[in-house]
């Protein structure tokens, strides 16, 4: 027996009895190829994405950061003898161990 006997068969068995099978190949052209075309469309995108970076993104915008970061901006201070960064809640500093209160 053929392969292209029982591929109508394969695809979709009910509409592959009416009519003696020839329409069967026809119509699963037309549901499964579109389907097909548009999965390896989204391989390919989700490859290229993970090769080059994600190329085409949209990038953000240049008028503000991210909240998050803006609190924890906010959160920290300098310390006063030594100048570097330590919570805004601190009482001693963990750097220089100078106290801040």
């Amino acid at each position: 027996m053929r392969l292209e006997r029982l591929l109508p068969w394969v695809l979709m068995p009910n509409i592959a009895m009416a009519g003696g099978g020839g329409g069967g190949i026809v119509l699963g052209l037309i549901i499964f190829l579109p389907i097909l075309v548009w999965g390896f469309i989204k391989l390919w995108k989700f490859w290229f994405q993970m090769i080059f970076g994600g190329l085409g993104r949209a990038q953000p915008q240049q008028g503000g950061s991210h909240p998050i970061a803006q609190s924890m901006a906010q959160a920290n201070k300098d310390c006063p003898y030594c100048a570097e960064p330590i919570l805004a809640k601190a009482r001693k500093c963990k750097h220089c161990g100078s106290d801040l209160s």
